[in-house]
């Protein structure tokens, strides 16, 4: 866990028995490839609260275990309790939010103001969700080819007040920003939650029918994990994820290249 750069959190709660609040598991990249997803659980926790203050306990219990585990990213939802807690005990560390639930809560504002069904509407939001995708310093200039386009009407109008407020502050910028981005949501750790329900499937189980299905599934994953190697990974990626990727990374090259503009990537990217 020390060697390893790149983590992601999240939590549960379907699982989680009497008295505790949520499961609440970190997961490593053991050092996915083009082809392959090498990500596995490495700490599972149970939490009675989700305030910021219970995961500074837990993220410093971590740390005094592992004085030399120094993580660079963490990526997790906008939820900003443990968001806040990592930034303060490790200070270093970049925070990195979900792709997934940021594209996810614009469509939702943009539903909301019903600017969904027209298409002039629609493609302003977008557009909105592709700023993501931009380098963090295009981002800005992003967005006013994106106001630039977008229609004059009062929904348009709350729609743009929107983003500014909830999404454009300097300072959060860099944590929505999945430019060049490995592992730009947290499906993947979402995917474990089913299934560690499949696993356990019944709600809220007894501690003993938990503690016993957590013990089996670090087993697995232990297993999985010495069979890593640069041509075998512990989940292949779809032919449709890799070709995706490839594309975005090439939209992207051609924006680094100069060979294409900000809009006319936006526009590539929506």
């Amino acid at each position: 866990m020390k060697n390893l750069k790149m983590f992601l959190g999240d939590g549960t709660f379907w699982i989680c028995p009497s008295p505790f609040y949520q499961l609440y598991t970190i997961h490593g990249d053991l050092g996915s490839t083009e082809k392959h997803i090498n990500i596995v659980p490495l700490v599972y926790a149970l939490m009675s609260h989700k305030n910021q203050q219970t995961y500074e306990i837990l993220f410093s219990m971590l740390k005094s275990a592992l004085p030399d585990w120094n993580p660079e990213i963490f990526k997790c939802d906008y939820e900003v309790a443990p968001m806040n807690a990592m930034r303060n005990v490790f200070v270093n560390i970049s925070i990195s939010g979900c792709y997934f639930h940021f594209t996810q809560a614009i469509w939702k504002k943009g539903k909301q103001l019903k600017l969904t069904k027209d298409k002039l509407t629609r493609r302003q939001v977008a557009l909105s969700t592709a700023l993501a995708l931009l380098p963090s310093d295009k981002i800005i200039a992003g967005w006013f080819y994106v106001a630039s386009q977008s229609p004059d009407d009062d929904n348009s109008k709350e729609f743009r007040n929107y983003m500014l407020r909830q999404w454009l502050q300097d300072d959060f910028i860099k944590t929505w920003c999945v430019f060049g981005q490995t592992h730009r949501t947290t499906n993947l750790v979402e995917a474990w939650n089913n299934k560690i329900k499949k696993r356990v499937k019944i709600k809220k189980p007894n501690i003993m029918k938990l503690l016993t299905a957590l013990a089996e599934d670090a087993s697995y994953y232990e297993v999985l994990a010495l069979g890593v190697s640069e041509n075998k990974g512990i989940a292949e990626k779809t032919k449709k994820s890799i070709n995706r990727d490839n594309y975005i990374q090439e939209v992207q090259m051609e924006l680094i290249n100069n060979e294409i503009t900000i809009g006319h990537c936006l526009e590539k990217l929506k």
